[in-house]
């Protein structure tokens, strides 16, 4: 595992909310009273990558309870269901989900009820339970609600949405952190990492991050030619698969 934490930066987020004149008493203004920082700004994918970790660190200067949301860039996804026909397990039922993240993640410093009403957390999607899955095709309820589960259950398994919420840590009174986990086959783009902050169930502030996670190296190489030089990337493995059988072949024949 990959742990991404440069604390220069991180000592450096702390002076400047520190130092900053009238930080310590109040906010300067009523809209600025949440502020974060993630430990880096980008993840990288090279040869051998097996996932990463990173924190966002914040700071809020009106007591309340924070949540902190990360998603991924946005796809489709079909999710089918196989049913028996003549003793044969087939694909028999599916349904498309448009504009889903890939990845989905939360911390919250308490449970997602005592945050704010459902109607406020599923206006920021906060809480894996109120995520806008957008889906085409059938409007039965019932039906809907199986394919969502299913769509749900499935990237939990993979790692990409989360199985509870994350705890948020207090480090003092309004210093906090929170440390989230990147699987190994997390797809490159931007993410939005976004922090709100409640008090008495009512939103008082956000603030928003991108993070950007994207092939380096070898593999960066490797992934550019495939999506901007198909034909020569499809020419070169085609080479290489005929070289390396070749000689193995040759090989074998000594």
């Amino acid at each position: 595992m990959i742990r991404i934490l440069p604390y220069m930066a991180v000592f450096a987020f702390f002076a400047s909310i520190v130092l900053w004149p009238g930080a310590p008493a109040q906010a300067r203004n009523a809209e600025d009273v949440l502020s974060i920082e993630l430990s880096s700004d980008h993840v990288g994918i090279s040869t051998g990558f097996n996932g990463a970790t990173f924190s966002v660190f914040g700071h809020n200067r009106v007591d309340g309870d924070v949540a902190i949301v990360i998603q991924g860039p946005l796809h489709s996804f079909v999710v089918r269901r196989k049913d028996q026909v003549a003793g044969i397990w087939m694909n028999k039922q599916s349904m498309r989900f448009v504009r889903i993240p890939v990845y989905y993640d939360v911390a919250t410093t308490k449970a997602l009820p005592e945050l704010a009403g459902i109607d406020v957390l599923r206006d920021y999607s906060i809480g894996l339970d109120v995520l806008n899955l957008q889906h085409r095709g059938s409007k039965k309820e019932q039906a809907v609600a199986k394919f969502k589960e299913a769509l749900v259950r499935g990237k939990q398994q993979e790692g990409n949405y989360p199985l509870e919420p994350r705890k948020i840590e207090f480090l003092s009174d309004n210093f906090f952190r929170a440390d989230f986990k990147v699987p190994a086959n997390v797809p490159t783009g931007e993410y939005r990492v976004r922090a709100f902050l409640f008090k008495d169930g009512a939103l008082i502030d956000q603030e928003e991050k991108q993070l950007q996670v994207a092939q380096v190296g070898l593999g960066a190489s490797v992934y550019t030619m495939a999506y901007t030089q198909s034909f020569l990337y499809g020419f070169m493995a085609i080479f290489f698969a005929l070289f390396a059988g070749g000689s193995a072949y040759y090989v074998m024949r000594r």
